[in-house]
């Protein structure tokens, strides 16, 4: 009995060739890597959550942020030129079209204090607490 090596990301590629047999029944999308869009990190540091998002090749007016309560919205719209009409992909991770993500804050935010920054492809959103919200210190007396 001989030994294989085997790879866990190999045993599990099987769900994702099955995906893609279905791809002209869903749309175009199944089975893509492409992952979602924008990729963003939130941090916190106890006044306000910072939400930083990766979205090279957008122009700042085709992105709109909206908040609500916990909720932070992103939408937009991305448009990647093939070079040419005649190409065909070899492969294909970028996706184009329209996108919307929304996140949920663990608390609620200022939404008059908000602020944004979009530069060399991120977009920072501040997001204050509300006062409520922050962390007090409480004297003991």
């Amino acid at each position: 009995m001989a030994l294989s090596r085997w790879s866990f990301d190999e045993g599990f590629r099987w769900p994702e060739e099955l995906m893609k047999g279905f791809a002209p029944f869903f749309g175009s999308t199944v089975g893509r890597s492409a992952g979602v869009f924008p990729p963003i990190n939130i941090y916190d540091d106890g006044q306000a959550f910072l939400l930083r998002a990766e979205a090279p090749g957008l122009e700042k007016d085709s992105i709109e942020v909206s908040v609500r309560g916990d909720q932070v919205t992103l939408r937009g719209d991305r448009h990647i030129e093939t070079p040419s009409s005649a190409a065909n992909y070899h492969r294909r991770e970028r996706e184009s079209g329209q996108f919307r993500r929304v996140v949920t804050l663990p608390q609620a935010v200022d939404a008059d204090h908000i602020s944004a920054n979009y530069k060399n492809g991120l977009l920072e959103i501040l997001l204050p607490r509300i006062p409520e919200a922050q962390p007090r210190k409480i004297a003991i007396h």
